[in-house]
């Protein structure tokens, strides 16, 4: 070898990456992806949740335009609404319950997360005739009242 060659070869410079800065710039992915990861997930149960909320709202109206004409509610769900679940289509979030039996001329819905959906653990959702609406991330129903809200 000559010293030319030896010349050259010091300042030839190193094409590509070294582990340190792979394993650093993987160590970023992941630390990245642990955090979005559940914050995507609590939104997407968050939208999922509001999209029932309208459901349950259109529910209503169905009801109230069903006591308009027959001057009662004695319907079930799956006759008024087509379904007893949310969504209707798809992977099944929640079960619906219509319950019309507690004081004459009065209903009560109630969605309770279907176990094994994405949205079990996000709590049950209530809605009734006097528009009062609640919801509660436990298991156990929420109380309605004029004052709660969801």
């Amino acid at each position: 070898m000559n010293l030319k060659s030896l010349h050259l070869n010091k300042h030839r410079r190193q094409v590509g990456f070294t582990m340190v800065e792979i394993l650093l710039v993987l160590a970023v992915v992941a630390v990245l992806t642990a955090i979005s990861v559940p914050v995507y997930t609590q939104h997407v149960v968050k939208a999922n949740r509001t999209a029932l909320k309208s459901e349950m709202t259109l529910i209503a109206q169905k009801l109230a335009n069903y006591k308009m004409v027959n001057h009662n509610y004695n319907i079930t769900l799956a006759t008024l609404n087509g379904s007893i679940v949310y969504p209707s289509q798809g992977d099944t979030l929640y079960d619906l319950e219509l319950d019309t039996a507690t004081v004459a001329g009065a209903w009560t819905l109630t969605a309770a997360p279907r176990t094994g959906s994405k949205q079990m653990g996000d709590g049950v959702v209530r809605l009734n005739d006097q528009g009062w609406q609640c919801w509660t991330k436990t298991a156990i129903a929420c109380t309605l009242s004029s004052a709660s809200k969801w």
